[in-house]
């Protein structure tokens, strides 16, 4: 059973200062529905993650899922349950698929086709994404590359990582990338430049340093802990990762995945990997 997560740091929901006014709602509620906050939605789904099943409002704008790095529908089964969990609270929740390997653009390209068809379709404004991992990177991208800021309302980020992942660059040190990842990539049938772009030298030299966040969108970031065993399948990378880093979710630190409002860190076990891709 997955272990519980500790308290957020962070109270969700909105605040009343002294003139009466609700302070940090981005879905502003009307007469008739009370909407969730952004911020809550995030601790809301974080709690899921954590082997929660806690009741949930309506949102005003509906909710994106992007998946990471190797994540999909299919094989790695991203976001596990936790669409099924939003559908059936009323919520409107899209799903896109991009390209599991591919480099932040080319990945943030596809997701911005998919969110504008949707909105188009459905005559919407805009849409709150939660992402896993590498899919934080994409809807930063979109937002501030792409004018996403028009369209998304809020980020939450799950152990996505900002600064990037030492387990990575240890993987591209072994397979020295100028030589033995572009042999292997003439023999692959998908792109895997994806490697590239989560390297701690990348995002903190290129990546944040061009790609601002924009003030009228929201951002908030959960972080993951693993209490490593021996039978925990991700032991070693996070044996690489903790003394560069320190906590880490077995690829990706706690300190990487802080960006915006940061919302706390939850412990899992080995069982709650399925949940939380």
């Amino acid at each position: 059973m997955c272990k519980s997560s500790p308290k957020p740091t962070k109270k969700p929901g909105a605040s009343v200062n002294k003139t009466g006014k609700n302070e940090g709602i981005i879905d502003d509620p009307t007469p008739v529905i009370s909407f969730i906050s952004p911020e809550e939605l995030s601790h809301k789904v974080t709690s899921w993650v954590y082997n929660d099943h806690p009741s949930i409002k309506p949102t005003k704008y509906p909710i994106v899922l992007s998946h990471g790095m190797g994540g999909d529908r299919a094989f790695l089964k991203s976001f596990t349950g936790i669409k099924k969990w939003l559908s059936e609270s009323g919520l409107e929740v899209l799903q896109p698929q991009v390209f599991r390997y591919g480099k932040i653009p080319l990945r943030s390209g596809l997701m911005k086709e998919h969110i504008l068809e949707y909105l188009e379709k459905n005559n919407i404004e805009k849409v709150n994404i939660i992402a896993h991992s590498m899919g934080g990177l994409d809807g930063r991208y979109i937002i501030s590359e792409l004018g996403g800021h028009e369209f998304i309302s809020s980020l939450t980020t799950i152990s996505t990582p900002h600064y990037g992942s030492t387990y990575c660059d240890w993987i591209l040190e072994q397979l020295n990338p100028n030589e033995k990842l572009e042999l292997i990539s003439n023999y692959l049938p998908f792109e895997i430049g994806a490697w590239d772009n989560l390297t701690t030298h990348y995002l903190k030299n290129e990546f944040n340093p061009k790609y601002k966040d924009h003030p009228d969108v929201k951002y908030y970031s959960v972080a993951g802990a693993v209490d490593f065993s021996l039978t925990n399948p991700l032991s070693f990378s996070g044996g690489i990762i903790t003394p560069l880093e320190g906590p880490n979710d077995g690829l990706v630190s706690v300190e990487s995945s802080k960006w915006g409002t940061f919302l706390g860190t939850g412990i899992i076990s080995n069982s709650c990997y399925g949940r939380y891709m």
